[in-house]
């Protein structure tokens, strides 16, 4: 139980730091957008910026993913 225990500790503290990385990649294309609305960068620089943004969110989602099914597995092994 212990070595579950610490895991999950692990696991909280990986999980928030993801969590911060979609909430600044989230910011940060709300960032861009509203330089767009003022013009201060083009339609490309959002795009690249949008994509930016959007491939880091996809990345970090599919890493929480796989902490969950991780702790899943784990936790049907050891109480089932």
């Amino acid at each position: 139980m212990d070595k579950y225990a610490s895991d999950t500790v692990g696991n909280k503290e990986y999980k928030t730091y993801l969590a911060k990385q979609l909430t600044g990649s989230n910011n940060k294309l709300t960032r861009a957008r509203e330089l767009l609305l003022l013009g201060d960068i083009d339609g490309n620089d959002y795009k690249t910026l949008k994509l930016e943004c959007k491939d880091n969110v996809v990345r970090t989602e599919a890493k929480l993913d796989e902490i969950a099914k991780k702790i899943h597995h784990f936790a049907s092994r050891t109480y089932f």
